[in-house]
């Protein structure tokens, strides 16, 4: 039996959307931002957040990067690095809901919570991901090639 949690809890009262430092903060791209942020952290071990307030990449960066992944482009930017990272950690299922959490403002998809529980990520088991230790092997592997 496998456990995934989902945290939509960075809600904010539907405002139209505003900028903080970088981020959005409109109701449920918000919220749907915390989940891509909260995969990043338990799969590779750093945060979304962190990078978008800290300029490593933009939001318009990681859309630009979805949409070019659809289109069968292969975009070089700073975002891809952290796409390659979770490609090698999460399962299909898993990236797919990645890249759409990421692209829903753009596309429509996953405007709420309930619509994003129904992928088929939250009902795969465990065993399609790498453990925590594998996990833990390619990050020190991919760190030692990046720097």
């Amino acid at each position: 039996m496998a456990v995934k949690i989902c945290d939509f809890g960075n809600c904010h009262e539907g405002e139209k959307e505003k900028i903080f430092f970088g981020r959005v903060t409109d109701g449920y791209y918000s919220d749907i931002l915390s989940v891509v942020d909260l995969m990043g952290y338990f799969y590779i071990g750093d945060s979304f957040s962190d990078w978008v307030f800290s300029k490593t990449f933009s939001i318009g960066e990681m859309e630009r990067f979805v949409d070019a992944q659809w289109s069968g482009v292969a975009l070089d930017n700073h975002f891809k690095k952290i796409y390659k990272e979770m490609e090698g950690v999460v399962s299909k299922n898993g990236l797919d809901l990645f890249l759409k959490l990421i692209a829903s403002r753009k596309t429509g998809a996953y405007t709420a919570a309930a619509q994003a529980l129904k992928h088929p990520f939250f009902a795969e088991g465990y065993e399609h991901d790498l453990s925590f230790w594998k996990r833990w092997s390619l990050k020190l592997k991919q760190q030692a090639l990046f720097s």
